[in-house]
């Protein structure tokens, strides 16, 4: 890269930068030249050259230079003449500036050389010969001797030069440098006839003007810009709001100082740096871009950097400042003018915003936990209605907009001193409207029971899969009552643990993170707080807490329901608009033909309406239900918005007009419009309801999803899930907790009167089996004499019996002055029957009392007593029906659930009923018969034999089962072998089908075997299956091979294909 040596300052004619490589260019005012150039002036051209050490450097016609680096230390340059008749000018110092000609040279002539100025203070003018401001002036040099040029001395006084007048300039004072006096040798010249010349007309003398004081002028100028151009304006653009200005200051005696908006570009006549921009008035910045000396154009920028507090409500009006242009000439002289600068307000702009909703399905599971306590039936200020019954008809609401949305699944839990969970299973949304109609209100509060209840209802079976789970806790009152304390407190007591502290909280928190469940906190009214409902409100899908909801107007619960509705279509009303560069806010609404008015003052309002909204001061909302039955929340601050559709199910166009304001006044207004479309949904899957009859004796049973979808049906095709397949049926083998390995005495003999000798629990696993069904325990026990308020002439046991058992106590050995009873838990006391036994009627706890009640006339003494006990429990039923549900599901997301109820047969055989019956039996050699209809027989792991009876039957194998298995009434193109669990636990695919199943044929005429061999290696099979009097291969028309076989290849395909085509075969393989 060339580096620069200097500037043109002046040039006359023709002046030429010569580069090594022999191109020129024309050299102008401002040009750069470079080192390594040469610089070349033609027969009237002339140069000034500002180098970049300061010094100023000047170039006569027909000459040139090279430019070399050493010109910066002050070297002298070496010049070459192009004329040679033409004189030279020697290498000069600078004199004093008042003499106005100098001696010539005796130099041997040629062309001008160069003059090399320093620089002093200001701009130093050279006058010997060459008048290089402008070089407008053609000197005329006498012809000297050579060693003028060469600085060696004068041969005499050259001619007078006439020197034309030069326009007045500021004068700077060289410094004065006196140069050495060198004698120059005096040599005779040749004498010489002298050539005969024509004769010399004399220089004509040019008038000479005298001195003029001239004024100094500077032009105007004028920006307009405008704060739309401003980020977050109305049309943003960082390149506009900069623009750029000039102006002319005009000083004929040379400028002494200028300044433009506190910004010196010169001072005493020095041009100063002026790179840094200044602020101006009005908070904006101004920069000066450029000084030219020789034409006196400045420029300018000027940035707008904010906004201007233009007047309220005038539209795009104009605010502007005038910037100071002061210039003061060499004498003194003063011009000034000014830079009008105009600022044009911005205005907010709305604009219609159209938007299509099509809601997608959107599912949830919603555990509402509702306060019944005693204040609920407080009046609520609305139609003679309680806040209970107002609290019914929001939740009845805001069911029915989930509902809208997709399928929903509802458990209902109510709090009061205790919680209730009003179901053990997920219920629709029908069945839990019926239960929140049917809620009364009584008792304290006790926050701590309502979470309880909410983890434990939240668990139960029923709840759909992939949908959203929501709480809704909703409170009237403060928590008054803990698990630490049972007497209502007229004000919470944290200290009795009344509330959620730190570590409940922490419980409750990490419960919903872990499922994902999203609590909302609802206060009614003006008694309860924050503080107690905040702990409760979290976001358990993205793990932060939230804020609780005070709605201190009950009749307003409805609306703020309808805003927390969680699928709703977001967007703002900004779209498309802004607010400006001003900033806004949404002044006012428009819908159903009701106005509403934003007050932004203090807390915020909002006016206007038939009452129907709900404004939030805190979070600066506005909530509307419109008629259509949508729900509308918009952020009167920001403009963001969002909309929930009501339950229509035809087309509707919501119409919402808005009006922006931004904060010097200005409106704009436009129009909303929600066109909300129903739901083009795939039809829902359908589930049917299952009867499983098994032999599995577990507290859980899982039934295999295939065999709970065997009778479901799918509209599109679909694939289809299930959920639960594991049901909590506590089934137990009855007397499995009488554990004791031997018979036990029960010491209960203490002789203290104290309560700790009164009371005695009895243990399941205390009690002996001693023959089938029965386990006996014996009591050794003292009662102390009677002396009325005592506590040892009585002991009471208690014992945990199920329905069904018999307990009958051997009284033999005791004495007729012992009173017997029983109770069941607190119920009354009842006399044992004649053979001294009772049977309970429930799962309970059950206690004895004895009593010591001496006749009269015995003595009233202590005595000691045995008891036998022994419970029968072969009326027990330990595993009673269990009835639940489950919840089919398609890859759209659409769902149905059914009834699945399962019932225990012991034994190795399995019954059906006359309907659809699912049979599961346990591992084993079991022997399953469906009986009448449509049945699913899963025989597992064992040798088995199965019979479908009437219907379309349908034979399961599942994953890892093993075995020789007979169906004794299978029916080709009726019923159905389901091997797809089997192969695809295999890890077989439709194109290896025929590697994993071998169909062997046996015996002929009426008693056919056809057996399919389920394995890779035909020889040792993992599963075998033999059909009973079917011949697969007549059926589909192959012939045997030695042994029965099928041979494998094309017949083994046919007969494999064909059952796939009449569905006698379900693989189930990709």
């Amino acid at each position: 890269m060339a580096n620069v040596i200097g500037t043109v300052l002046r040039v006359a004619s023709d002046v030429f930068a010569v580069a090594d490589d022999g191109s020129r260019r024309n050299l102008s005012v401002g040009d750069r030249v470079f080192v390594g150039e040469q610089v070349q002036a033609g027969p009237e051209g002339g140069i000034a050259i500002r180098l970049e050490s300061g010094r100023e450097l000047t170039l006569g016609r027909d000459s040139r230079v090279l430019l070399e680096g050493s010109l910066l230390e002050g070297q002298a340059p070496h010049v070459e003449t192009l004329d040679p008749l033409t004189p030279t000018l020697g290498v000069v110092t600078i004199s004093d500036p008042e003499s106005v000609s100098e001696p010539a040279s005796d130099a041997d002539g040629g062309g001008h050389t160069v003059v090399m100025l320093s620089e002093a203070g200001g701009e130093v003018l050279p006058v010997i010969g060459f008048a290089t401001e402008g070089l407008v002036m053609t000197p005329i040099f006498p012809e000297v001797p050579d060693d003028f040029a060469r600085g060696r001395g004068f041969g005499g006084t050259p001619p007078e030069q006439v020197t034309p007048p030069l326009p007045e300039l500021p004068i700077v004072e060289p410094p004065v440098i006196e140069p050495p006096v060198i004698e120059p040798p005096i040599t005779e010249p040749p004498v010489t006839e002298p050539p005969v010349q024509p004769p010399i007309e004399p220089p004509v003398e040019p008038p000479v003007e005298p001195p003029a004081d001239h004024c100094v002028s500077v032009s105007g100028s004028q920006l307009t810009l405008n704060e739309a151009n401003l980020c977050g304006g109305s049309d943003p653009d960082p390149a506009a709001l900069t623009q750029h200005g000039s102006f002319i200051v005009t000083a004929v005696d040379g400028l002494q100082s200028l300044v433009v908006g506190g910004i010196e570009i010169i001072r005493a006549g020095v041009v100063m740096d002026f790179s840094q921009p200044a602020p101006t008035a009005l908070g904006n910045s101004l920069s000066i871009t450029g000084y030219d000396p020789v034409s006196g154009q400045v420029s300018y920028s000027y940035t707008l950097l904010n906004p201007l507090a233009h007047p309220d409500g005038e539209g795009a009006n104009a605010l502007g400042e005038r910037i100071e242009v002061v210039a003061v000439d060499s004498d003194g002289d003063i011009g000034t003018a000014q830079l009008a600068i105009s600022i044009v307000d911005d205005q907010p702009q709305a604009s219609d915003i159209e938007l299509t909703i099509t809601p997608a399905p959107l599912d949830s599971n919603l555990l509402l936990v509702i306060d019944n306590s005693e204040s609920m039936n407080g009046a609520s200020g609305v139609d003679g209605l309680s806040r209970l019954d107002l609290a019914k008809q929001a939740i009845n609401q805001l069911l029915d907009q989930y509902a809208a949305m997709g399928d929903v699944r509802v458990q209902v839990v109510t709090f009061n001193s205790q919680a209730d969970v009003l179901s053990p299973v997920w219920v629709d949304v029908a069945t839990a409207l019926a239960m929140v109609d049917s809620l009364e209100a009584g008792n304290g509060t006790d926050y701590d029971a309502a979470l309880a209840g909410a983890q434990s209802a939240f668990l139960g079976a029923g709840s759909l899969s992939g949908a959203q789970n929501l709480v809704y806790f909703l409170s009237d009152g403060n928590p008054t009552l803990s698990p630490g304390h049972s007497d209502p407190n007229g004000q919470p007591d944290p200290g009795q643990g009344d509330g959620i502290d730190a570590a409940e909280q922490a419980a409750w928190t990490a419960f919903l993170d872990s499922h994902g469940i999203k609590s909302f906190a609802i206060g009614v009214g003006r008694e309860v707080e924050h503080s107690y409902l905040d702990p409760i409100a979290h976001d358990g899908q993205t793990g932060t807490d939230t804020r609780s909801v005070i709605v201190l107007e009950p009749r307003e619960l409805s609306a703020v329901l309808s805003g927390m509705v969680q699928g709703s279509t977001e967007g703002s009303l900004l779209t498309g608009g802004t607010f400006g560069a001003d900033g806004g806010f949404v002044r006012g609404l428009m819908v159903d033909g009701q106005a509403y008015t934003y007050d932004r003052s203090g807390q915020g309002s909002v006016s206007g309406g038939l009452g129907q909204a709900l404004f939030d001061s805190a979070a600066r909302t506005l909530t509307l239900t419109t008629q259509a039955g949508g729900t509308l929340v918009v952020n009167m601050e920001s403009g963001a918005f969002s909309y929930t559709p009501g339950s229509a199910q035809t087309p509707a166009t919501e119409s919402i007009g808005y009006l922006l304001s931004d904060h010097d006044g200005d409106l704009s207004a436009a129009t909303l419009s929600i066109n909300v479309q129903p739901s083009a949904s795939t039809p829902a899957p359908q589930a049917f309801a299952d009867h499983i009859i098994t032999s599995i004796l577990a507290p859980s049973i899982e039934v295999p999803a295939a065999a709970l979808l065997a009778n479901d049906h799918s509209p599109g095709g679909d694939p289809l899930s299930a959920s639960p397949t594991v049901f909590q049926t506590g089934w137990t083998d009855a007397g499995a907790d009488f554990s004791s390995a031997r018979l036990n005495t029960i010491q209960f003999g203490g002789q203290a009167d104290v309560s700790e000798n009164r009371v005695k629990d009895l243990q399941r696993s205390d009690f002996h089996i001693t023959h089938a069904a029965t386990a006996t325990l014996l009591l050794s026990g003292y009662l102390g004499a009677w002396q009325g308020d005592t506590f040892n002439h009585q002991d009471l046991y208690s014992v945990e019996l199920k329905a069904g058992e018999a307990l009958t106590i051997d009284t033999r050995q005791l004495s007729d002055q012992v009173g017997l009873a029983w109770q069941m838990d607190d119920g009354e006391f009842h006399s044992l029957a004649a053979d001294g036994s009772f049977t309970a009627s429930e799962d309970n706890v059950y206690r004895l009392i004895l009593i010591h009640q001496p006749d009269p006339g015995v003595a009233n003494e202590g005595l000691d007593y045995q008891l036998g006990l022994s419970i029968d429990y072969r009326q027990t039923n330990t595993t009673p029906d269990y009835q639940g549900s489950y919840t089919v599901e398609d890859a759209h997301g659409g769902r149905d659930s059914a009834a699945v109820s399962i019932d225990f047969q012991h034994g190795p055989s399995l019954i059906g009923t006359q309907g659809d019956d699912v049979l599961l039996a346990a591992s084993g050699n079991d022997r399953l018969s469906g009986g009448n209809g449509n049945d699913v027989l899963i025989g597992g792991p064992g040798d088995d034999v199965l019979t479908g009876g009437e219907g379309q039957d349908r034979f399961m194998w599942l994953a890892g089962d093993t075995g020789h298995d007979r169906v004794t009434d299978f029916s080709v193109g009726v019923d159905t072998l389901d091997l797809s669990q089997l192969l695809q636990g295999m890890g077989a695919r439709a194109e290896t089908l025929e590697d994993f199943l071998h169909v062997r044929v046996n015996g002929v005429g009426t008693q056919p075997v056809s057996t399919i061999e389920v394995g890779l290696d035909a020889g040792h099979p993992s599963q075998s299956i033999e059909l009973a009097g079917v011949d697969l291969a007549a059926q589909f028309g192959v012939a045997p091979g030695a042994g029965g076989w099928i041979a494998g290849g094309p017949d083994t395909a046919t007969i494999i294909n064909g059952m796939l085509g009449d569905h006698s075969l379900k693989a189930d393989v990709v």
